[in-house]
């Protein structure tokens, strides 16, 4: 079970075929199909497990930029850390540094320098190489 507490997180993501989609003032795009990598934290009320939790569902309104692709992709994993500091910029370097694209620029950054919190890589991703996270069952 995720827990209530604040954190930081990583959703992997699969998108089975391309998809075209409008990404609020962001623009349209073309996503490939691939894994995802997403990165974002969870410090308001309900912190990891309300985030999350939210993220799972299919059904909502589009509220943060992964929203308007959600609905198009698999959500396989969720990666987690309650350490106490905002780890999003951290995490999102080290991804920058694997063998990925950045499918659009600003994707979920909005608030901070980072050129993109979401990340495209052809195979999947070994996330447990990250230390400190755990994982979560998102089938559960």
């Amino acid at each position: 079970m995720l827990p209530s507490k604040p954190g930081t997180y990583i959703l992997l993501f699969y998108l089975q075929k391309n998809e075209t989609v409008q990404i609020g003032k962001l623009g349209k795009f073309i996503f490939t199909s691939g894994y995802y990598c997403y990165v974002g934290s969870a410090f308001g009320p309900g912190g990891l497990k309300a985030r999350v939790s939210r993220h799972i569902k299919l059904d909502k309104l589009n509220r943060w930029h992964i929203d308007y692709i959600r609905s198009k992709m698999v959500l396989l994993e969720a990666w987690y850390t309650v350490q106490p500091t905002k780890l999003e910029c951290y995490l999102s370097g080290q991804l920058a540094f694997m063998n990925c694209n950045l499918p659009v620029n600003g994707f979920g950054a909005s608030d901070c320098k980072c050129k993109s919190h979401l990340f495209q890589f052809k195979l999947k991703p070994e996330l447990c190489e990250f230390e400190n996270l755990l994982c979560y069952d998102v089938n559960i």
